[in-house]
């Protein structure tokens, strides 16, 4: 699975639904994936470099599978601390794969998925969430 699965689902949330959605990047699933996320964080647009690297996932210019951006040249000390605090907060709840869902239902507690959601399971998380 990889992140463009992630996107997918996450287009299915959007259609003829409101809800807010928050993008964590973790960086850790290729050796692409840290200066590609790097990118994405370091961008002028990030909302439009995410996009770009979802639309284009296994379209790269250097041919790499994965995101369609290109990985950063260089990565700057903020965005690099801001990655590996994304990560160590993954790793300290113990998480196993990727996408992570989590979302507040309505009587406030929180619920969470772990892999990609069918659209059946999209459907039960909108219905819950608040």
């Amino acid at each position: 699975m990889h992140e463009g699965d992630a996107n997918d689902s996450h287009k299915k949330f959007r259609q003829g639904e409101t809800a807010l959605f928050r993008w964590i990047p973790l960086g850790m699933l290729t050796p692409s994936s840290l200066p590609k996320a790097a990118a994405i964080l370091q961008s002028p647009d990030p909302l439009a470099a995410f996009h770009k690297n979802e639309n284009d996932y296994d379209f790269a210019a250097n041919g790499q599978p994965g995101g369609g951006i290109e990985p950063a040249e260089s990565i700057t000390p903020k965005v690099r601390a801001e990655l590996a605090a994304n990560l160590a907060l993954y790793n300290s709840e113990k998480l196993f794969g990727v996408p992570v869902v989590i979302w507040r239902k309505a009587d406030g507690r929180a619920d969470m998925m772990i892999g990609v959601p069918s659209d059946a399971q999209i459907q039960i998380m909108l219905k819950q969430a608040r």
